[in-house]
């Protein structure tokens, strides 16, 4: 979901190619990561959710404000 730093993606996926157990756990989330960012695009184009999830603006503000880039990154 592009929540990750370059060196931590490569750690991560370093770590899932040795290690069985978070590679397992790791595939049983996929569906989770998965839906969430279908829920997301979702909630942005589906005026009909805004309007009954008016929460859930702050959060897609606050998620365009972590993506701008930071300051020597």
């Amino acid at each position: 979901m592009g929540a990750l730093e370059r060196e931590e993606h490569t750690a991560i996926r370093r770590h899932l190619a040795a290690c069985a157990a978070c590679s397992a756990d790791y595939a049983d989330l996929l569906p989770v990561r998965d839906w969430l960012a279908h829920s997301k695009r979702h909630v942005a184009a589906c005026r009909a959710c805004r309007a009954e999830y008016p929460d859930l603006l702050h959060l897609r503000l606050a998620d365009s404000a972590a993506a701008e880039p930071r300051p020597g990154h």
